[in-house]
């Protein structure tokens, strides 16, 4: 989980851990939600599409109920994790 919250350091312990992202960092421009079931699945992915200081924000997402891909989706994610120590 990321949180941009000063006054709420990082703490990778905690449950989800935070983490603090630098100011500027892309990775603050996107967002990715998995939720899987036994009977059910969803993605949603968007991000903040880059644009002059002061223009209002634009952002693109994608959103997909379909088993496979989702399932893809979370797979990827949990193989991009540090193996428990």
């Amino acid at each position: 989980m990321a949180d941009f919250d000063d006054e709420l350091p990082a703490d990778v312990a905690a449950l989800p851990a935070r983490c603090q992202l630098p100011e500027g960092s892309p990775l603050r421009r996107e967002w990715t939600v998995v939720t899987v079931s036994a009977t059910r699945a969803a993605v949603v992915s968007a991000w903040e599409v880059p644009s002059r200081p002061g223009d209002d924000p634009v952002y693109e997402s994608v959103i997909s109920t379909h088993r496979p891909a989702v399932d893809q989706m979370w797979l990827r994610a949990l193989a991009r994790l540090d193996p428990p120590v």
